[in-house]
């Protein structure tokens, strides 16, 4: 009896131990991705995209990114065919995996500030400034 339980306090540490490692490195990989994408013009598919892609090669599971409300800082330019304004973003990247008596779900969360570029065609964006990476479960 005092075995079994001393197994499934090991198991348990053990198992918490690589899900902290994991959302470490999710962590510290995504706030790399960001430092690389800053102050490149980028379409903001391609930022999902690229980010989705990093997170999942880290975590090796699904992963989603979710928005969070955009704060409009400063209107910069307002023409018919182009829109640039300043802004903060908040973004989610969550990632879960289901093993045989768990569902781990990790995510890291960022605020940062942008430039957004709006045309008729395409909607490009900035990175200018990381304010928060954030872990979380």
């Amino acid at each position: 009896m005092v075995k079994l339980e001393i197994k499934r306090i090991i198991d348990t540490v053990t198992r918490k131990k690589e899900q902290i490692k994991i959302m470490k490195d999710l962590h510290d990989t995504v706030k790399i991705a960001l430092e690389a994408m800053k102050y490149e013009i980028l379409e903001e598919d391609t930022i999902k995209q690229a980010l989705k892609e990093i997170a999942e090669m880290t975590k090796k599971a699904s992963c989603n990114i979710i928005n969070h409300p955009t704060t409009t800082v400063k209107e910069l330019l307002n023409t018919p065919n182009i829109k640039i304004q300043q802004l903060q973003i908040t973004k989610t990247i969550a990632c879960k995996e289901i093993k045989m008596h768990d569902i781990v779900e990790i995510s890291t969360t960022f605020k940062a500030e942008t430039i957004e570029i709006q045309t008729p065609q395409k909607n490009y964006i900035m990175i200018t400034n990381i304010i928060e990476v954030k872990a979380g479960w």
